[in-house]
This record gives structure tokens, C-alpha cells and sequence, in this order.
């Protein structure tokens, strides 16, 4: 794989013959490779390489890339919180100018770390007190007298950006959770046992995915 490849030359920072002489091959339209490839390749064809380029490059190689790899083999939904969280620590060597444009981006984007979703990774968390504190907040919400009585809307929720765990990510304190729509099939009681018996029981969830190829496009 030309990312995998590129990468590894930039890290090494020594270019073979053979490989300078490769491409990143034809223009595909899974366009979050497409620039990335093309941009590394420049750094490694240019005898001097401005500042901004720079800047690109170091991006793509401490952020992009490695967060590009963990999306591929973790791409289930409940690990994309844990997506989410990583870019925004992976960011943190960036001054705050820059520091400012990535969290545009991520605030806009943000409706991976909806509550919903992050309780649902919380519940497959490997730590017991999280699944519990998830569980917790999921029977509270259906418990709730207003449950389901207006449309909910989903809105991109605001981020925390000096949250060092991703469960911190949004203020629980300043929201309604409602009810999980990926979790219906899911009995209360199933919950109700993660918090009484501290114990991970077996359940199973729609195993939709954080990215699909219609991502790309």
C-alpha cells in the first residue's frame, strides 16, 4: 500500500532509488487518500520544502495517517469515540492557530460524540466502572417521564477539547440523554445486571460501522 510505504520512507527519512520513482499511482476517488498520498510524495520530490508544506506533511504523518489505520481496523461504531478522542490528542503538538482550525473541523463534525454513541462505548468499555456508569445513565434515561414524548433532535454535540478520557468528552451535566436508537433491542434488565453484579454480560448490538466507502466519495 503507497500510504503504508510513503510513510515508512518519511519516518526513515531515507528514499530509495526505486522508490522515488514511484508514483502514488492513478487518481482514485477516495479522496481522504488521494491528497494525502500526493502531498508526501511531494516532500519527498522536493529539494526545499516551504513552511506551510511542512506543516502538511508533519500533520499528516503524526495525525492523519496513524488515525487513518486505526479507523481501518477498528472501524466498528462503538471504537469511533475513541477515533474522535485520538485526533484531538494526536493535534495537540500544533500551535494554537492551527490548534484552532482542526477544532473547526472536529466541532463541525462532531456527531460521532453523541451521547448516545459514546454510552455505547462506554458499555464495551474493558474497565467495569465504566460499563456501569454507562448502564447507569442508560436506565435512568429510560426511566425518565419525558422519555419519548418529542422528536429528538440530533445535534452535534459541543467537545471538550481538555478532556483526557474520551467518556469527557461532552458536558453530561448540560444534556437530556435520551433513548439509544441502536440499543432497542437491548432489555433494561440486561443493564440493571451490569450495575448489580459488576460483570460484563453477553449481548450483542448492530454492528454498524464508523466509515463506509460512501465516506470517501
Amino acid at each position: 500500500m503507497y500510504l503504508q510505504e510513503i510513510s515508512q520512507t518519511m519516518r526513515l527519512g531515507n528514499c530509495s532509488d526505486e522508490f522515488s520513482r514511484r508514483g502514488p499511482g492513478t487518481l482514485s476517488h477516495s479522496r481522504w487518500l488521494t491528497t494525502v498520498d500526493r502531498v508526501l510524495r511531494l516532500h519527498v520530490s522536493s529539494p526545499a520544502l516551504s513552511l506551510k508544506l511542512k506543516q502538511i506533511d508533519e500533520f499528516v504523518m503524526k495525525v492523519y495517517t496513524p488515525n487513518w489505520f486505526n479507523i481501518k481496523s477498528k472501524h466498528s461504531l462503538k471504537d469511533v469515540v475513541k477515533h474522535v478522542r485520538n485526533t484531538i490528542s494526536a493535534s495537540n503538538y500544533l500551535s494554537q492557530d492551527l490548534k484552532d482550525v482542526v477544532a473547526g473541523v472536529l466541532c463541525r463534525n462532531s456527531f460521532f460524540a453523541h451521547p448516545g454513541i459514546i454510552l455505547l462505548c462506554m458499555l464495551k468499555d474493558e474497565r467495569q466502572p465504566i460499563r456501569e456508569l454507562a448502564a447507569r445513565r442508560i436506565i435512568k434515561s429510560r426511566e425518565s417521564s419525558s422519555n419519548g414524548k418529542s422528536v429528538r433532535v440530533f445535534l452535534p454535540p459541543k467537545l471538550n477539547f481538555e478532556a483526557t478520557n474520551y467518556t469527557e468528552m461532552i458536558d453530561w451535566s448540560s444534556i437530556t440523554i435520551t433513548s439509544q436508537p441502536i440499543l432497542p433491542d437491548i432489555s433494561t434488565d440486561v443493564f440493571r445486571s451490569i450495575v448489580r453484579d459488576k460483570k460484563n454480560p453477553e449481548w450483542n448490538f448492530v454492528h454498524f460501522p464508523c466509515h463506509t466507502q460512501l465516506v470517501e466519495r
